[in-house]
């Protein structure tokens, strides 16, 4: 399945695949951190690599990995960006920035946000596998 993303000023369109939600079901929060991290990796390098002032409507939910398998079943519960702000469907994180302000600066921002949630992440399960 693809999602069409448009840059309204040049009407150009810029795809992104979906994964299937018996992809996502499966997958570790580190996995789901990755798939989008390369979302925002993708629309980094469409703007710089076009020179884009704008960038797409990311279409929120719909390509993100994280709330494909948190935001519809448990209101972001368990979700590794819930788990690390504390806020559920991503309040108060870059990726509201972006929303408001669809600039390469703001999409690096939550590029490197989610970097940085995918670390925590990670420590979070060392520190659970260690007490086991």
């Amino acid at each position: 399945m693809k999602v069409h993303f448009y840059i309204s000023e040049f009407h150009e369109k810029v795809e992104l695949t979906i994964l299937p939600e018996s992809f996502i079901k499966n997958k570790t929060n580190e996995q789901l951190l990755e798939k989008s991290i390369e979302k925002w990796q993708f629309i980094v390098d469409h703007m710089k690599e076009h020179s884009k002032i704008v960038g797409p409507n990311d279409n929120g939910c719909v390509t993100c990995a994280c709330c494909m398998k948190y935001f519809w079943k448990d209101d972001c519960k368990g979700c590794p960006i819930y788990e690390f702000t504390g806020w559920r469907h991503c309040e108060f994180t870059p990726y509201g920035e972006y929303l408001t302000n669809r600039t390469i600066q703001n999409a690096r921002k939550e590029l490197n946000f989610l970097k940085k949630v995918k670390i925590f992440s990670r420590k979070r399960r060392i520190e659970h596998d260690y007490r086991r």
